[in-house]
């Protein structure tokens, strides 16, 4: 019996030892479970209160970015907290609905704070080695850049939904991330267009250089068309010619990742925006990345709009209304300056004027004739230039004289050519370049043809010029035209002596800009010896020149102005020109009344016979607007096209032309999450 007794008793023992152990393990999980569960519920608010600092921070990128895209400039300490630009957090309501989960975790303490805005711009290379460019818009390229921190914070604190008290401490977390504003000459591209781009060349057409474009891209090619740098568009890609069908289908070709050029036609579809479908298509972004690498990207790439700083987006005319109604923003780049009385003053757009900025400026009253100067000040004001009766020239081939207007008997304008495209007898104010060179370069005070009375050029000269053309006639139809006129510039062949291109100072070159239409007459900014590399290699003596207007027309070396009679189309000559063109167009089919721009192949305007003739473009082409003095139809019967030798020039790599538009681009760059120490001592206020 004892030893039974002894048995059971150990049994129990080695039962209650085991209980001990298992109690014991179990106490240890459990606990464990409750700790992990503690650590899981504190990183679940730490992930819940980063979510919240972020999207505070993405409020203030959109804030700077809407700040920056209408401003030239914001000042260093702009964005302290207490300024008029301090950034702003979303309404309380609006965190509430955003950021709180169901009522248990509520958002608390939440900051958003700019940094500190860099005084200067930066000039950036942005490298192909570098990771963090490699999908950039700008890769391979340079630009200026400033660097604008934001900061944000946001706390979590988890409550008790039936007491409503507090469960556990608060967790915060902190942010911060940059961005990158970039400053990019509107000339960096080969052509860039802020309207729908169309280009259907009937001979084959080669184009080097970056092409951008906010709205659509719209290719065919009679021969073909190849594009050997990188293209985007902010739209769409379609194979189409203008708002019509495709009506040529040989190749459209863009580079791949190996720079060879691959067709848009593949097995038997054109893979434009739509893969054939006749919509857009979601699969065209990952057959465009394998088939053209970066080279070729549309809105689904992310490509995004582009505009100069201050203005406007551009929008068409609505064509289901009877009122032409386009928002034509653009245009005010080469539009006089405004009263800061006026109702439609913007002082930032003023700003970003060419008129504002002109060093020259000259006022033509289209209707009497009269011209008169003045030179820009330091304070913005402007001083006459009293001797500019002086400077007439005696006849059309004077080119001692820096302007020359024809006139009758009386004193009266005469219109000077026909013009066969505007179907109107044109009153031209003609430009002598090589006069103007002479009064920058070389002016004599001792003569009073020789020089701008009151004008330095060694002060005053900002490589800018602008001539305003206004109109006192009482008819104000003819008026809203300018009278159907005209500026000139001539005489700008570059080894010719008396002519050639003014360029002074530290930023050569020159930009020539009108509100009116602009002719160019000859070999300009150029020696005239033209051969394979004339449309991308500059020459000696060559300078950085953008010639503005609301449209330009380009006469070649042969043009008289008395051939230019009614039906006659002059017959020209091989002619080269070095220039970036900024103008207007009149787009396809802009009032529901199916006509044709022509397409950027024909943005360059021309009035005569070309024949065989070559026409030779060294620059950059930007279509920023509508045109509105001339809003002529495009047709070829008023002329025969040139041989097309058009490429990107290269000289503006290397300089900026004076007064050039910037476009400015932003990108989100180096998000963080930092410590509470980190974040108080980077924190600049």
């Amino acid at each position: 019996m004892k030893q039974g007794k002894n048995t059971k008793g150990s049994a129990l023992v080695t039962v209650i030892m085991i209980l001990i152990v298992l109690g014991a393990g179990l106490a240890a999980v459990l606990g464990h479970s409750v700790h992990e569960r503690k650590l899981n519920n504190r990183q679940e608010l730490w992930l819940k209160a980063q979510n919240v600092a972020e999207s505070a921070s993405q409020y203030g990128l959109a804030q700077l970015r809407l700040k920056f895209a209408s401003r030239s400039n914001i000042g260093q300490d702009a964005l302290k907290p207490g300024s008029a630009d301090e950034l702003i957090l979303p309404s309380s309501s609006e965190l509430a609905t955003l950021m709180n989960d169901s009522g248990y975790d509520v958002v608390q303490n939440v900051e958003l704070v700019g940094g500190v805005v860099p005084t200067n711009w930066s000039w950036v290379y942005f490298d192909p080695n570098n990771r963090e460019y490699q999908d950039d818009d700008l890769v391979g390229e340079s630009a200026w850049v400033k660097e604008v921190d934001i900061f944000s914070k946001a706390t979590v604190q988890r409550i008790d939904r039936s007491t409503n008290n507090a469960l556990g401490s608060p967790v915060s977390a902190h942010t911060v991330q940059t961005l990158q504003i970039r400053n990019e000459g509107i000339f960096s591209h080969a052509i860039f267009y802020n309207l729908d781009l169309d280009i259907h060349p009937g001979p084959q057409m080669d184009i080097y250089g970056k092409v951008h474009t906010n709205g659509l891209l719209r290719v065919n090619a009679n021969t073909g068309l190849n594009f050997h740098g990188k293209v985007t568009t902010a739209q769409h890609l379609l194979h189409a010619y203008e708002h019509q069908a495709s009506k040529y289908f040989e190749p459209v070709q863009f580079k791949d990742e190996n720079g060879n050029l691959q067709n848009m036609l593949h097995d038997g579809v054109w893979k434009d925006s739509t893969m054939g479908t006749g919509s857009i298509s979601p699969d065209f972004r990952t057959w465009a990345r394998e088939r053209w690498d970066d080279n070729m990207r549309t809105s689904v790439h992310d490509v995004g709009y582009q505009k100069p700083v201050a203005f406007d987006e551009y929008v068409p005319d609505d064509t289901s209304t009877a009122d032409y109604d386009p928002v034509n923003s653009g245009r005010a780049i080469i539009e006089p300056p405004l009263a800061d009385t006026h109702p439609d003053y913007d002082a930032e757009l003023e700003e970003q004027k060419l008129s504002t900025k002109a060093g020259l400026y000259f006022t033509w009253d289209t209707y009497t004739g009269q011209l008169s100067a003045k030179k820009r000040l330091a304070d913005g004001t402007y001083s006459t230039i009293t001797n500019i009766g002086d400077l007439a020239a005696s006849d059309d081939n004077d080119k001692t004289g820096l302007y020359y207007l024809e006139k009758d008997g009386s004193g009266d304008p005469v219109r000077e050519f026909y013009e066969d495209r505007r179907n109107e007898d044109i009153y031209v104010m003609n430009f002598n370049m090589g006069a103007l060179k002479q009064l920058i370069e070389n002016p004599d005070t001792s003569d009073t043809s020789k020089h701008l009375q009151g004008f330095d050029p060694a002060t005053d000269w900002n490589g800018i010029v602008y001539v305003e053309s206004l109109s006192s006639n009482s008819d104000s139809t003819l008026a809203e035209k300018l009278d159907y006129s005209g500026v000139r510039l001539r005489h700008g062949e570059v080894d010719v002596s008396g002519e050639g291109i003014p360029s002074r100072g530290h930023d050569p070159g020159m930009t020539f800009v009108t509100n009116n239409v602009m002719y160019v007459q000859g070999h300009f900014n150029a020696d005239g010896s033209m051969g394979a590399s004339s449309s991308q290699t500059p020459e000696n003596n060559e300078v950085p020149v953008a010639l503005m207007a609301d449209a330009v027309t380009f006469l070649s070396e042969s043009w008289d102005d008395d051939n230019s009679e009614v039906g006659n189309e002059p017959a020209a000559s091989s002619t080269e020109v070095s220039a970036a063109i900024v103008s207007g167009i009149r787009p396809p089919n802009v009032q529901g009344d199916d006509t044709r721009s022509g397409g950027a192949h024909n943005f360059p305007r021309f009035l005569e016979s070309w024949s065989d003739d070559t026409f030779y473009l060294r620059g950059s082409m930007v279509c920023l607007y509508e045109c509105e003095i001339d809003r002529s139809e495009w047709n070829t019967s008023y002329y025969d096209p040139p041989s097309r030798a058009w490429g990107y020039n290269t000289l503006f790599d290397t300089y900026d032309v004076p007064g050039e538009p910037r476009i400015r681009t932003y990108k989100r760059i180096n998000h963080r999450s930092l410590s509470e120490a980190d974040y108080l001592a980077q924190k600049p206020w």
